[in-house]
């Protein structure tokens, strides 16, 4: 009998799905219902479990981060008010000098849906009027706010697809971008409600009704307005249309904290790297919260995993029908379509965000990184069928680094504080392209989504590849890839693995001397202490589920040591387990002759 074509890569077409099959997913009816006494089970576990998520920090409160937050707000509101005058001042015209409109701060991601913790971003657009353009945003601006106390970290990304700036403020990192109203009538309406900061002491403007009023966008907002601030909007309107869509905030937002910390724990929130990241959770968690209005957050949880780690990947995840037109007096715009674009048709995971243009929020996810994605969830779904009590071990910590035996570590430093931020995030930026490749009828890449930063003197590190130092504090961030085998691989070349990835990294224009990146094969027994230390896991005792994975070649693995992009004058290390190194800035090579040397490898579980 002839097989079925595999398309493991195409979307089926959701209008034909069976009823059964949409049943399945939750899309007619509320997952599985619950009798009255295990709703009270459900409600005890969902108390407890907001319990630990507030002293764990992981749900805001009326603490100091919180107080400083809406600092941190009130600064960017003045600045902005002050900045907004003087363009006015600068550019007069005929209207009313009473009634001119301010920028509007808004709120978005994390903070606005009140799932934040002490380590967050926040996220925030500048809507601003007319008179104000994206080029006076990314230098007059800049330069007010640099002027400011408290401001460090100025980093504009007036390129990127999004354009961005980001900085910090008393110690919080602030990513704020930028649109501009062709029509400010609303942000007059707007401003009627809100006293003009420059005119508020601080406390009275952030809590004077108790939470912080923003300005609420729709479609009317879109005209006449360019990609980049559409692109801009766009994160506000699906924070928005999320909070819309959940019957009950206070449900969603424990069960959302609750599985951002299960994805942190285990290695897995990161939207650079490849993963999932906060919207993308927040879209998953509104769907089955959408189909299942009255359960505690607990239930929320269950179901969650239980649907998602059975999900007929790619079929999209949907909070409303993808609008295929635009609204009445907005342009056309592309939108998620796999019907018409090759490139969608062939994303791994869709999460479709419900604002006009409806766009992919997962198109990062990778093979290695959605097979990483589909194990946990399998996991945490069985745990917590089997166990009601269980939802503590899901937080507890990750086994992953006893469960693998040969790793990728890539080694990113620099001795400055200032270069090593811009070092790393080019390099964090440019390593899907190494997943990407990784990944060969031989081997199958496991990446684990942190970096685990440590920082030293130089006479504290000299035994990590003869660094040389400028003399100060040396800072490295330490990225893994596991690595499984297929069945009788006995060795492995990882050059042509690593050359693309490292041409993109010794490109880059603004390196300078002193940043520094390695990537080395390394044994289980060779990972620094530290690092297992940070994700050990406690009584976690899983049986093992169903594995998705590739089963790993229990044989001894001889290795083309790793490749090295260096850029000191040094001589080769052959034999050492790194590479052979060029003295050229920003150039390097791999050693033909380096063989990682053969040991016994821990058996994967």
């Amino acid at each position: 009998m002839t097989k079925p074509e595999k398309k493991d890569h195409l979307l089926p077409d959701i209008n034909a799905l069976s009823s059964e099959s949409k049943e399945q997913h939750g899309r007619n009816r509320p997952l599985n219902p619950i009798n009255g006494n295990q709703k009270c089970v459900e409600a005890k576990q969902s108390r407890e479990l907001e319990s630990t998520l507030r002293q764990r920090g992981l749900l805001p409160g009326e603490g100091s981060d919180e107080r400083r937050r809406r600092t941190v707000l009130d600064t960017l509101d003045k600045v902005l008010c002050k900045w907004c005058s003087s363009l006015q001042t600068a550019r007069p015209n005929s209207e009313n000098k009473w009634k001119r409109p301010r920028v509007a701060l808004v709120t978005f991601g994390s903070y606005r849906l009140q799932v934040h913790r002490p380590d967050s971003d926040l996220d925030v657009l500048a809507l601003s009027p007319a008179i104000c353009t994206r080029g006076d945003f990314f230098t007059s601006l800049v330069t007010l706010l640099e002027e400011q106390p408290g401001v460090d970290d100025m980093h504009p990304i007036p390129s990127a697809f999004t354009p961005v700036l980001k900085f910090r403020v008393d110690g919080i990192a602030v990513d704020m971008l930028f649109a501009r109203l062709a029509d400010s009538t609303k942000l007059l309406q707007f401003q009627q409600k809100r006293p003009s900061p420059l005119l508020s002491t601080p406390t009275q403007y952030s809590a004077q009704q108790g939470v912080r009023l923003e300005y609420l966008i729709d479609d009317s907002d879109l005209a006449s307005m360019d990609e980049a601030g559409m692109r801009s909007l766009n994160g506000v309107r699906v924070t928005q249309l999320i909070l819309e869509t959940v019957p009950d905030p206070d449900s969603f937002r424990i069960a959302l904290a609750a599985i951002k910390q299960w994805a942190c724990v285990h290695g897995l929130y990161s939207n650079v790297l490849g993963f999932l990241g906060g919207v993308n959770f927040a879209i998953l968690v509104a769907w089955v919260c959408k189909r299942n209005p009255n359960d505690e957050p607990f239930d929320l949880l269950k179901k969650f995993f239980r649907t998602f780690a059975s999900w007929k990947w790619p079929m999209p995840v949907t909070l409303a029908p993808i609008q295929r037109d635009p609204p009445d007096g907005i342009p056309s715009l592309g939108v998620w379509d796999p019907e018409s674009n090759p490139r969608d048709r062939h994303h791994l995971m869709p999460i479709i965000t419900p604002a006009y243009p409806s766009m992919n929020s997962s198109y990062n996810v990778g093979i290695p990184q959605l097979r990483r994605i589909k194990m946990e969830m399998t996991r945490a779904s069985f745990l917590l069928e089997r166990n009601s009590g269980s939802w503590k071990q899901l937080l507890r910590g990750s086994d992953f680094f006893t469960k693998h035996s040969n790793f990728l570590q890539i080694t990113i430093r620099a001795d400055d504080y200032e270069a090593f931020l811009k070092w790393q995030r080019l390099c964090e930026s440019r390593l899907r392209i190494l997943l990407v490749n990784l990944e060969t009828p031989q081997i199958s890449a496991w990446p684990f989504a942190k970096f685990f930063r440590r920082k030293g003197s130089p006479a504290d590190v000299v035994a990590i590849n003869n660094m040389v130092s400028n003399g100060n504090c040396l800072h490295e961030s330490l990225f893994f890839v596991a690595l499984r085998f297929a069945p009788g691989t006995d060795s492995v070349n990882l050059r042509y693995c690593t050359s693309d990835f490292l041409h993109k990294v010794n490109s880059w224009e603004e390196r300078k001397r002193g940043m520094d990146l390695t990537i080395t094969h390394i044994l289980q027994s060779d990972l620094p202490e530290f690092v297992l230390a940070d994700t050990k896991t406690h009584d976690c005792n899983l049986s093992k589920p169903a594995p998705v994975e590739m089963k790993e070649n229990q044989g001894n693995l001889k290795s083309h040591a790793a490749a090295s992009s260096e850029v000191h004058h040094r001589s080769s290390m052959a034999g050492t387990g790194t590479t052979r190194l060029t003295p050229k800035l920003a150039r390097s090579t791999v050693s033909d002759d380096i063989l990682g040397t053969p040991q016994k490898r821990h058996r994967i579980g």
